[in-house]
């Protein structure tokens, strides 16, 4: 496995460094657009990190697209990724909020939410 990632990095290195920058801006602009603080910045390190190397595993699954097509998306993974992140961190609402709850429907890790056992004498 360790001679896997020499070669990845070795034939891929310069790709691998411009897709995580890619994908870092993305996480920064997420968190511009929501006017919060960029700070700490090992969490956004680490959040680029995870969602860069979810995206390269999903694409080497399903999509097979080459770093052609992958580059000048990376600002909008990374975008989305910090969005997911901080959705399943702080009930966040917002652009993700929706796909986020019904994925997590679909695999069976939540289940749908019943009002029935909201409490009527609240309203």
């Amino acid at each position: 496995m360790i001679e896997d990632l020499k070669v990845i990095i070795d034939n891929h290195g310069l790709f691998l460094i411009l897709f995580f920058s890619g994908v870092l801006f993305g996480v920064v602009a997420q968190k511009i657009v929501d006017n919060k603080p960029v700070k700490p910045y090992l969490k956004r390190f680490v959040v680029a990190g995870m969602t860069m190397s979810i995206t390269l595993s999903l694409n080497k699954v399903i999509g097979h697209f080459k770093a052609g097509y992958l580059y000048p998306f990376s600002p909008l993974f990374g975008f989305f990724g910090e969005a997911i992140i901080e959705t399943i961190n702080k009930k966040r609402y917002g652009i993700s909020t929706g796909f986020l709850e019904l994925l997590l429907e679909k695999l069976g890790f939540v289940k749908k939410r019943d009002d029935k056992d909201e409490n009527i004498s609240q309203k």
